[in-house]
């Protein structure tokens, strides 16, 4: 598997990612700049916040060594317990690739005005500085679980991830051990049937899906795993749907999940797709009652997120 077709895992990882990116070129911050003269260091402190996620971003440059860092922390309010190792593998690579590697930031819409203007005050603060150090410190609004990245540069083994589950329990590893555990190289189906550890062989199965864009192994690997109806096989299954439904822009393959108890997996497909194509109409699929947090239902902040994003698709 390529380091690209590790960065895939669609859907609520996705989600993720996205919030922290748009947060980073977000819409309304509060900018603090100072300058010592003493060590010739500038700062500047961002902020954003909407009703998905809050965020304070630090960027420091140092003028006689040509060197910047960015420090981020933030609150998402999302559960991700359930593939919190994956989303934060996922995340650190992206991050690896955007700050030391040069990849660009795929927008899933137009940027705003606002939004490219705040991108150019970041871009004029770094300039042409090497970044020496990232450092992101991403945890759910209860506190209680979450993950950080420090990425020195483009050697995985050198970067660092952490881990910091609901129980308490923290693991810490370098970002090549990370890929090699939470995302397994998937060159061959059946080099994904031959593994005999259940979990192995969903993730492999789900990487070879959207590798192969073969959506057909999003029911296998469903099929396959021990417990299709819990997670985390269910929420890969709903992630890998959501990747072809955004590449093929069909949100008829919501249709495929199910809303139940646990989780409201179609009413989850149809907000992102909602999010992803600007399409206010798709919030109307949503029930009433789908749950999200003490804030809203999942209609109401759909709908709130479809009239912030008009016109920008």
């Amino acid at each position: 598997m390529t380091n690209k077709d590790n960065l895939i895992l669609g859907g609520i990882v996705l989600a993720v990612i996205l919030v922290v990116i748009v947060s980073l070129l977000g819409l309304y911050y509060t900018n603090t700049q100072k300058l010592n003269s003493e060590d010739e260091t500038e700062t500047e402190t961002l902020t954003f916040s909407d009703n998905l996620v809050s965020e304070t971003s630090y960027l420091e440059k140092n003028n006689n060594l040509k060197q910047a860092n960015i420090k981020t922390d933030g609150k998402i309010n999302l559960d991700i317990s359930h593939i919190l190792a994956e989303t934060a593998t996922t995340s650190c690579i992206l991050y690896q690739k955007i700050f030391f590697e040069g990849e660009e930031i795929d927008f899933s819409h137009a940027p705003s005005e606002e939004e490219k203007e705040y991108l150019k005050k970041m871009n004029d603060f770094i300039g042409d500085y090497e970044i020496t150090q990232v450092i992101v410190n991403l945890k759910t609004s209860n506190n209680e679980e979450g993950f950080s990245c420090v990425l020195k540069g483009k050697d995985e083994t050198q970067n660092t991830m952490t881990l910091i589950t609901k129980d308490g329990l923290t693991t810490y590893m370098d970002l090549n051990q990370a890929k090699q555990q939470f995302f397994p190289g998937s060159n061959s189906l059946s080099d994904c049937e031959s593994r005999t550890n259940p979990d192995d062989k969903n993730l492999c199965l789900n990487a070879l899906a959207e590798k192969n864009l073969d959506i057909d192994l999003c029911k296998t690997a469903l099929d396959s795993s021990p417990s299709p109806t819990e997670f985390p096989y269910a929420e890969r299954y709903q992630s890998c749907l959501i990747f072809f439904a955004k590449m093929d822009k069909d949100s008829s393959l919501c249709n495929l999940l199910e809303d139940t108890s646990r989780k409201p997996f179609k009413s989850q497909c149809y907000d992102q797709l909602s999010f992803e194509f600007c399409d206010k109409s798709l919030c109307e699929k949503i029930p009433d009652d789908a749950p999200l947090n003490d804030a809203y239902t999942l209609k109401e902040a759909c709908l709130i997120r479809a009239d912030q994003r008009e016109g920008q698709c």
